[in-house]
């Protein structure tokens, strides 16, 4: 008889458990935080997150995993953006009460060809803080290995979706990028608010061997190189001003 009572309150606690659990995972998609995308949302795209029952109130803003990842808050409104593929989840916290939602972000790069109302904003006095974030080589068919420069500017812009334009040349005698300016949306199209300018900048394939980069911000051009070996990915920047790496080697 005490068999039988052990395994029933063995059968409860496990049955108890996948309930709890079941719950805590309906809890991450709240209908109370909302996101202004009905299909798949894609790598570098800003997605504007609101949470509803809390208009005016001072919401802090999280991801999880939080690598990789950009978040322009503005009271119970943020603009998210993802630097990389996976599932996260979005966490509003507004006094003692938290709302969570699931998300997935896809291998695709998001594309601005589109944005020909959006006015240009010169990065004039501004600087540049490069994230390199090393990106697993089997997202790429046939690549050694990937990397994602996460670019954040020094000062605000208006829009909380504005990102920063750039040009880039890619080739075997190495890489070359070229920022451009501050994109803002119309009043149309404005996440109300300002935040840091942004941009997410693949490298795919990264060879073997050392390969020089050059990058150009307000008529200055910064120098340094990219190694790829045995020990992973290293960057030689010297610069202390201007555009600075917050890190320059990435384990392999």
């Amino acid at each position: 008889m005490k068999i039988v009572y052990g395994i029933c309150i063995s059968a409860i606690t496990v049955l108890g458990f996948y309930a709890c659990k079941k719950g805590n995972n309906n809890d991450k998609s709240s209908p109370n935080l909302e996101l202004n995308k009905s299909s798949t949302i894609s790598q570098g795209e800003p997605v504007l997150f609101t949470l509803n029952a809390a208009a005016g109130s001072d919401v802090k803003w999280k991801v999880w995993p939080d690598t990789a990842v950009v978040i322009n808050p503005n009271g119970n409104t943020a603009s998210i953006t993802f630097s990389r593929s996976g599932n996260f989840v979005v966490t509003a916290t507004s006094g003692s009460s938290a709302e969570r939602r699931e998300v997935s972000v896809s291998n695709k790069v998001h594309s601005t060809t589109y944005d020909t109302t959006w006015h240009l904003v010169p990065l004039t006095g501004d600087e540049l803080k490069i994230d390199p974030i090393k990106i697993d080589s089997n997202l790429w068919s046939g690549a050694t290995s990937g990397v994602i420069l996460s670019v954040r500017t020094k000062n605000n812009y208006h829009c909380l979706n504005n990102y920063i334009k750039y040009d880039t040349v890619f080739n075997a005698s190495g890489y070359s990028i070229d920022f451009l300016g501050v994109k803002i949306p119309p009043d149309s199209a404005c996440y109300a608010g300002e935040a840091k300018s942004y941009a997410s900048i693949p490298f795919y394939p990264v060879a073997d061997g050392t390969h020089p980069i050059s990058i150009k911000l307000n008529g200055v051009v910064y120098n340094g190189s990219i190694t790829q070996d045995n020990t992973g990915i290293t960057f030689v920047w010297p610069y202390t001003s201007g555009i600075t790496f917050t890190r320059l080697h990435l384990p392999k």
